[in-house]
């Protein structure tokens, strides 16, 4: 693995608040879980993604009251003593082994989070297989090196494509390049449109054998060309 940035999705605020303060997790900044179909986050972790920032930018994120944000953190820049591997990524691994006294999804996503020590070693295979992870306590303000806020009422279309993620080893899998790339492109990167379109990694030959491929490539090309609605605010020098 050889990865350098991973990201953070937020609000507005809680990103402004974060350069100064670092990325606190629950337990600390008194927020509530944002999760009401499932079992709560763990209240002492910040989670991390390659992928999945745009989307848990939105869903964390009072959209009448302020923009999401994303924010970029130095993975070589932090303690690897405090990573750890994402619950649902245990907790998917081990399907089919036991974990703790139920089949539950919830009350083994629980299991794991109150014996996540156990599973610290983990972290890296995290990242890799579900573009997820935790940091233990608050990530230092000095580990941030750039955060972008994006209006979504300015760009629907990739708005619309950030909404529709299922956050599995599956997903991940085929879609993992997909999410990635649209994640550097809120922070600023300039990608190609064919993951975006096709939703997997997919070469131009095999493309073609799509009809209607031209024209869905050409559509996202265009929706990737209009950047307005995004903004860096706070770079590092």
């Amino acid at each position: 693995m050889n990865q350098k940035y991973v990201y953070h999705g937020t609000s507005e605020s809680a990103a402004r608040r974060a350069l100064k303060k670092g990325i606190l997790p629950r337990d600390m900044s008194g927020k509530r879980g944002n999760w009401k179909h499932t079992v709560d986050s763990n209240p002492s972790m910040v989670y991390l993604t390659t992928a999945y920032a745009p989307y848990f930018a939105s869903a964390t994120t009072n959209l009448d009251r302020e923009r999401p944000a994303i924010v970029e953190v130095n993975l070589d820049a932090l303690d690897q003593v405090k990573l750890y591997p994402d619950e649902d990524f245990i907790e998917q691994a081990l399907r089919g082994k036991k974990l703790g006294a139920s089949a539950d999804i919830h009350k083994r996503n629980l299991y794991v989070i109150k014996h996540i020590e156990e599973y610290r070693e983990n972290w890296k295979l995290s990242l890799e297989k579900l573009g997820t992870i935790c940091h233990k306590g608050i990530v230092p303000s000095g580990s941030i090196t750039k955060v972008v806020v994006f209006d979504p009422k300015k760009n629907v279309d990739i708005f619309r494509d950030t909404l529709n993620p299922t956050i599995t080893l599956a997903n991940y899998r085929f879609c993992g390049e997909k999410y990635r790339a649209m994640t550097r492109w809120f922070m600023g990167e300039d990608i190609d449109a064919l993951s975006v379109t096709f939703g997997v990694e997919v070469t131009p030959e095999a493309a073609r054998n799509f009809p209607w491929a031209k024209e869905a490539i050409d559509a996202t090309s265009e929706a990737l060309a209009n950047r307005t609605g995004l903004e860096t605010i706070w770079q590092r020098p």
